[in-house]
């Protein structure tokens, strides 16, 4: 069991849980920009991945689980500028589900079913760096 577990409630224990089986590590996260505010100062964007055959929205557990706004129109709202929107959700979103060491991503790829080799040359490469079990891609 997460350490957090223990201190979250049952709609956000809800939402990891549906995250977890759908985010293995090395899921790419897909992002969809909804809006964008004067400035640039705030965007709205919709989070997706690909489910069994089709893209599956993850927003509202997202935002459940890393507490944050959502849109009335839908979509997560961040005080953020644009630019860095997707890294810094699914980055927020990987340590959330995976914890952000070297060995917690380790545990994580061996967990999702990788190869001990595989899972170590995962890591080594740096191409999923601590804190970044996930991917992230703009629609």
């Amino acid at each position: 069991m997460h350490e957090l577990e223990d201190s979250m409630p049952i709609v956000e224990l809800g939402a990891r849980a549906r995250l977890l089986e759908l985010c293995k590590p090395n899921t790419t996260i897909f992002c969809v920009l909804r809006g964008v505010s004067r400035g640039a100062k705030a965007a709205r964007v919709d989070l997706f991945v690909l489910g069994e055959h089709r893209p599956q929205c993850i927003s509202q557990d997202v935002a459940t689980l890393l507490d944050l706004r959502v849109s009335r129109d839908g979509g997560i709202y961040t005080g953020e500028g644009v630019e860095d929107v997707a890294v810094k959700l699914t980055r927020q979103l990987s340590y959330a589900l995976h914890g952000h060491s070297d060995s917690d991503i380790f545990t994580a790829l061996q967990n999702a079913g990788y190869s001990e080799g595989m899972a170590q040359q995962h890591v080594r490469s740096g191409a999923l760096a601590p804190g970044h079990t996930l991917r992230s891609e703009w629609i």
